[in-house]
């Protein structure tokens, strides 16, 4: 489903994981009780301090980045974003249309396809929409700038969404100004 951030902004989530996530976070803390609990008294300050460390870090990483995975159609640009690990900032100039995505799955996570130059930013197999842009932009991906013409992402409602950027990209939505410039898409 979509929610309303403003009156130009609708933000679409993709919470498959979040029963994962409700799963991971217990687990790990009662394995962080029990490891504690099964250790003597006599155990050292730095090893409690990197147990806690470790633990933090997946608890974080496993437990609350997938809660922070949400695309947001704005006024001007659509704002792709796969938990702490990436963001990118497309202007509905450069989009073409959307769709509901057919095809191969290259696997979870963000992954980018230099032979399709297509961009991957996905938690699951299902659900998957396919932006396609009407010219080919770099984006950073995993610290390298890589040529896309297409972005692959998960959202609870693709037809909202599909239905959304159409909209959006049809009604002129974030197209340039005369004298403006074309710009390519932020981190």
């Amino acid at each position: 489903m979509s929610d309303r951030a403003s009156s130009n902004t609708v933000i679409f989530r993709y919470s498959a994981l979040l029963p994962l996530t409700f799963i991971i976070m217990p687990v790990i803390l009662l394995g962080m009780i029990l490891y504690f609990a099964s250790l003597s008294a006599g155990i050292s300050d730095f090893t409690v301090v990197i147990t806690f460390i470790v633990f933090g870090a997946i608890i974080l990483l496993l437990g609350v980045s997938p809660l922070l995975t949400a695309h947001e159609i704005g006024s001007n640009h659509l704002t792709i974003r796969q938990g702490w690990y990436f963001q990118a900032e497309i202007p509905l100039k450069l989009i073409s249309h959307a769709e509901p995505a057919q095809g191969r799955n290259f696997g979870l996570g963000v992954r980018c396809i230099k032979k399709l130059r297509k961009l991957y930013v996905l938690t699951s197999d299902r659900r998957m929409v396919s932006v396609a842009l009407s010219t080919e932009i770099f984006v950073r991906v995993l610290g390298s700038r890589k040529i896309i013409g297409e972005i692959i992402i998960n959202v609870n409602d693709p037809a909202g969404f599909v239905a959304a950027i159409n909209k959006r990209t049809a009604e002129g939505y974030g197209h340039m100004k005369s004298g403006q410039k074309a710009g390519s898409a932020k981190r």
